[in-house]
């Protein structure tokens, strides 16, 4: 499977819940991590994904971009 990498890390839940709805309307599946920083401070990263090809995550990315967000590069798990 291929992944979007981050497209935001947030301390906000009301941020990762606006940032999905926008992500959704415009037709792409994301998903959320909790991730722990630096000096134990806890936010959740939203990432866009799965998709069963680099090349969808790679348009994917493009319209991320293109939507003014900044998502990380496309990964592989």
């Amino acid at each position: 499977n291929a992944l979007v990498g981050p497209v935001g890390p947030f301390a906000d839940k009301g941020n990762v819940k606006e940032l999905q709805a926008r992500i959704s309307l415009a037709g792409i599946e994301s998903y959320t991590e909790a991730v722990k920083g630096e000096g134990g401070a806890r936010y959740t990263r939203v990432r866009a994904g799965p998709f069963a090809s680099k090349d969808e995550a790679e348009k994917v990315r493009k319209r991320l971009l293109e939507m003014g967000l900044k998502p990380g590069n496309v990964t592989t798990r």
